[in-house]
């Protein structure tokens, strides 16, 4: 038996708390743009450490404390129902439930003003005394492929019944029904148990990005609906790789440019003089074909560089520093670069990837590139040093970024793609768009949201 002592993420205070109790200096603090920070608040982990886990909010103080409320509740009911399901753990709390003065702890999920954060709606549903469970560890898909999710059922009571039900439905964004379907419940008293996988193909004409809705509902013996679940995932359609010639340069343990090439059926190149993509995941090799492989950027090839190592690297006029990413590796990713690469891609679809080897999400991302002229991100975090190495001072990163050299570009990948492309559609996506030959963008250092 096990139990967790304490749990809990920061959702900011309200306005409402905010304009009648916050000193002056701590509603003072804007960006470069005016727009209010909370990095004044004293002790405040979201400024930082939201780069952990979602997108940099825009705008000001309500984008802030929606992004963090919206985060809050996610993140809790998942770590909610994983305890939960979880039948060695015996306790567990929510650290804390109501705030006693303002800004006091920010992971509570009541205000100063007793007013809900996004937290205490997703606790409110994990923590139901009979609740039904969605497990996935996926959070997008491809077209064509068999969704597969846990059903779970969570009972802290004294019921024990063979006569509730279960069903299942699978909906389209505009609410549609793909699927459904149903079984006889078992519920026992003081546990959770396992009752099946939803087990449904993901039609193989979807052409454009959509948003797949699970629901799972608990029907008791009256028919009444007792409890219910939604999950939602991301379908994209599988990427189409152009008709041009990628010459690998593959020497990692966990090839990554064998499985993107293989994943996305790339015609490959005799050599790199003959091809218009160069992809690359061993260092040690483009180090010693490094003047024949700019050359051939130089001429109009793409060089995607995958996974270079910490230290300094030079690319003609462009120094670059690759560093470790600083207080953990990334789980997230911002994409909110204006970068032609990630024009397809949305908040949150560089989040939580699940690593086909591992069978389970995993951190993708364990450096980071510090900005630099020349260089234009395409992916983006923030590191700093909270006792767990960084710099001093927590700054914006480069996790993904172009270098224009001569008439090609150089692209350089910090994501471990190779075991996420085939399980997580906007991976591929992501690979796909890096693979791709177009005009350069033209070469900036540009501000990093």
């Amino acid at each position: 038996m096990h139990g967790c002592g304490e749990f809990g993420v920061e959702g900011l205070d309200s306005a409402e708390v905010m304009h009648a109790h916050f000193p002056k200096e701590w509603m003072s603090c804007q960006n470069a743009e005016g727009h209010w920070l909370p990095d004044a608040i004293p002790y405040n982990q979201t400024y930082k450490f939201h780069h952990l886990w979602y997108e940099t909010p825009q705008g000001g103080l309500e984008p802030w404390i929606q992004k963090s409320h919206a985060y809050q509740r996610f993140a809790l009911r998942h770590i909610g129902e994983a305890f939960r399901r979880d039948n060695l753990c015996v306790t567990c709390a929510i650290h804390l439930f109501i705030d006693a003065f303002p800004s006091n702890w920010m992971k509570t999920i009541m205000d100063f003003h007793r007013k809900p954060k996004g937290g205490y709606f997703g606790i409110k549903e994990a923590f139901a005394p009979l609740a039904v469970s969605i497990r996935t560890d996926r959070f997008s898909w491809y077209p064509g492929e068999t969704l597969e999710a846990e059903a779970w059922v969570a009972n802290d009571t004294s019921l024990q019944s063979n006569q509730h039900t279960l069903h299942y439905e699978i909906t389209d964004a505009a609410g549609a029904l793909l699927a459904s379907g149903g079984q006889a419940a078992s519920i026992q008293p003081c546990r959770a148990d396992y009752q099946g996988s939803i087990s449904v193909e993901i039609p193989a004409n979807i052409d454009r990005r959509s948003t797949l809705g699970i629901v799972l509902t608990l029907v008791d013996e009256h028919g009444k609906a007792i409890h219910q679940s939604r999950q939602e995932i991301t379908v994209f359609p599988r990427p189409k790789v152009s008709d041009f010639s990628i010459f690998p340069i593959a020497g990692s343990e966990t090839q990554e440019a064998d499985r993107i090439i293989e994943f996305l059926g790339c015609k490959p190149a005799p050599s790199a003089d003959q091809a218009a993509v160069i992809l690359c995941d061993d260092p040690a090799a483009f180090v010693e074909q490094r003047d024949a492989l700019l050359d051939a950027v130089r001429r109009g090839a793409r060089l995607v560089l995958l996974t270079l190592p910490i230290g300094r690297h030079s690319f003609g006029d462009t120094e670059l520093e690759v560093i470790e990413t600083g207080m953990a590796e990334r789980h997230a990713l911002s994409r909110a670069t204006g970068h032609p690469a990630v024009q397809d891609l949305e908040e949150n679809d560089i989040r939580f990837l699940h690593n086909e080897d591992l069978g389970y999400i995993a951190p993708f991302c364990r450096s980071c590139i510090l900005p630099a002229e020349g260089l234009r991100p395409i992916l983006v975090t923030g590191t700093g040093n909270s006792g767990f190495g960084g710099p001093d001072r927590w700054i914006p990163v480069v996790a993904a970024g172009e270098i224009q050299h001569g008439k090609g570009s150089i692209f350089i990948c910090q994501l471990d793609l190779g075991n996420r492309v085939a399980t997580n559609a906007s991976a591929g996506v992501l690979a796909a768009s890096l693979l791709q030959v177009n005009t350069p963008s033209p070469a900036m250092a540009s501000p990093i949201p």
